[in-house]
């Protein structure tokens, strides 16, 4: 394990990479806050803050509850067809958005045609999916990472900053509790190889598989987030200013998921992924805004 660490960097650093170079291209033709709209609350307060986070905790603990029960009772196929229509409708979302900001913004001529738009994006949007539920490998990893850093920017666009500055202190606390007391733990830990492997199939497109290493897409979200987030910060200061930045959270994240697969990760063999890169990876986000 203390010499594979540089592969278990590879999809973390390439959701950061991806989330700063899609949140660059969306600073440029000014769209930097798109309102979620209800049942999210968009005043900048530390009371919406609470409340958008509470909303958002739940609905996770909910998927979570949905996903476990499925599995533990049984009903594989049905959560297989779930996983794939959530996820299809999710990637098609984030394409059709993608495309559409760049697509109009930009003056790209052919993706001004209606038809050629929805082509373009249905297409994409079927490759990317085919590549995550149905290959493995290289294929499989960049397509699970690409929608898990579309997912991570457009969430750093959606919330006011005090809900962003919130979100990642219950996210890290979330994970502690669900990985070591509640459903995460028990989604992920296995009695022995043979049952590791099975559960990665069945949770296949929701982790990606680095070597002996399962990365949750959730994960993958807050990382790329991260790296959204200090785009968005340090664009007004120049590029010098967002480049450090985004690298400075890269190689704190990278830090933290090392520590963490060295010193957690033995003890029982799954450990939660978001407490230490997170608040590691955040120091040079608080950085930009107290020099800002």
């Amino acid at each position: 394990m203390k010499h594979k660490w540089l592969l278990y960097l590879t999809a973390p650093l390439m959701a950061m990479i991806m989330g700063s170079a899609l949140t660059v291209g969306l600073v440029s033709v000014h769209v930097t806050y798109v309102p979620s709209g209800p049942p999210f609350k968009q005043s900048n307060t530390v009371q919406s803050g609470v409340y958008n986070i509470l909303i958002i905790v739940i609905l996770m603990v909910v998927m979570t509850a949905i996903i476990y029960a499925l599995i533990r009772y049984g009903k594989i196929k049905l959560f297989t067809a779930m996983k794939a229509a959530l996820i299809t409708i999710m990637v098609f979302s984030m394409v059709a958005f993608f495309t559409g900001v760049f697509g109009y913004l930009y003056d790209i001529p052919l993706l001004n045609n209606a038809y050629a738009l929805y082509a373009f994006i249905t297409v994409l949007s079927a490759l990317i999916v085919y590549c995550a539920l149905a290959r493995e490998g290289l294929c499989s990893t960049v397509s699970i990472t690409l929608y898990s850093a579309m997912a991570g920017t457009i969430l750093s666009i959606t919330f006011p900053p005090l809900t962003l500055l919130i979100l990642p202190i219950a996210l890290i606390i979330y994970d502690i509790v669900m990985v070591y007391k509640g459903l995460l733990g028990k989604l992920v830990s296995a009695s022995g190889e043979e049952e590791r492997r099975e559960k990665r199939n069945v949770l296949k497109g929701l982790m990606v598989d680095i070597g002996d290493l399962g990365l949750g897409v959730g994960d993958l979200v807050i990382y790329s987030m991260i790296a959204s987030l200090d785009v968005l910060v340090s664009s007004s200061l120049g590029p010098l200013v967002t480049v450090t930045a985004v690298l400075g959270s890269m190689a704190c994240v990278s830090s933290g998921l090392i520590i963490t697969i060295e010193v957690l990760l033995p003890k029982k063999g799954y450990a939660p992924a978001l407490p230490i890169p997170v608040a590691l990876g955040l120091i040079p986000f608080i950085i930009v805004i107290l020099l800002g």
